[in-house]
């Protein structure tokens, strides 16, 4: 059974080996041949490409892609090398083709040679903990003599062993390490707890004087800042005024009813506003006591 551009085809409106659409000669021959009862295939065949395979030699890729650079062919740095030039190169320096035993023997090889060990980041921090420095007198060690560091992070292993040789240090013992160790986690431990009493100061001044409790600092129970709830005055939260027409408003502009939620005096809520003349609207509605019922 024929294909839509087989049949296309034999009658010289379409090619084969091609992709893409036909045309609209091509689809009326087949909408044609349809009606007349003809039938067609529901899928094309697959176009088949000629397969390019690369002929394996015993050579290393190393040796080919220097030849390569010499001989003025363009390969690149790292990646696949065309089999072309393999098989040039090969040539040239009488390697002959892979036999399949040598094929299976490679394989087996392959297989059975230890994996190389993964290479990470340079050990710089165990640098650090053997010579008993720290990346922050490094750091300022670098920028004073003009090396290029980054304010934050690693920093390079050159730069480290260049610090280390020139302030001559050598390795401390592992009592010493222990030592050190502790005395920087008792200054992490101090500054965490000024970090803690700064942060506690800081939220302290934004309470209001009238809304703060300070617990007594003790062994057990360090200095906490409390907040009291407010204490409410009147049922209401949203007070009502007019924004009134300024002197050089037009008559068409309208005076409207604006709901306000906050006492222009006091900044408190409206529920929650002590002053002796009750909630006040904002400087901008003309500061006039609010009307706590709508009118």
């Amino acid at each position: 059974m024929q294909t839509k551009r087989e049949y296309a085809a034999s009658l010289g409106l379409a090619q084969l080996g091609v992709r893409g659409r036909l045309s609209a000669a091509a689809n009326q021959a087949i909408l044609d041949a349809q009606k007349n009862g003809m039938r067609f295939a529901e899928t094309a065949k697959p176009i088949t490409r000629p397969s390019i395979t690369t002929t394996e030699y015993d050579v290393d890729l190393g040796e080919v892609r220097k030849w390569a650079k010499a001989k003025g062919y363009p390969v690149s740095e790292r990646g696949r090398i065309a089999s072309v030039l393999i098989a040039e190169y090969a040539k040239e320096t009488g390697k002959k083709a892979l036999t399949p035993e040598r094929k299976a023997e490679k394989k087996a090889a392959k297989a059975v040679a230890p994996k190389p060990e993964k290479r990470g980041k340079p050990a710089v921090h165990n640098t650090y903990e053997n010579y008993g420095i720290t990346v922050t007198e490094v750091r300022a060690w670098a920028r004073e003599n003009g090396l290029n560091v980054n304010p934050r992070g690693m920093i390079a292993t050159e730069i480290v062993q260049q610090y280390i040789q020139t302030k001559n240090l050598s390795p401390i013992s592992e009592d010493e390490k222990a030592t050190l160790k502790a005395k920087r986690a008792e200054i992490a431990e101090a500054e965490k707890a000024a970090m803690q009493e700064k942060t506690e100061k800081r939220l302290a001044k934004r309470l209001p004087k009238q809304e703060k409790k300070v617990v007594a600092n003790t062994p057990s129970t360090p200095a906490i800042v409390k907040r009291v709830e407010p204490k409410r005055v009147r049922p209401e939260n949203v007070g009502w005024t007019y924004a009134e027409r300024k002197a050089g408003d037009p008559q068409h502009i309208s005076e409207p009813l604006v709901a306000v939620t906050t006492c222009g005096d006091c900044s408190k809520g409206v529920g929650f506003c002590s002053c002796a003349t009750g909630p006040m609207a904002p400087k901008y509605l003309g500061r006039k006591p609010l009307l706590l019922v709508r009118p």
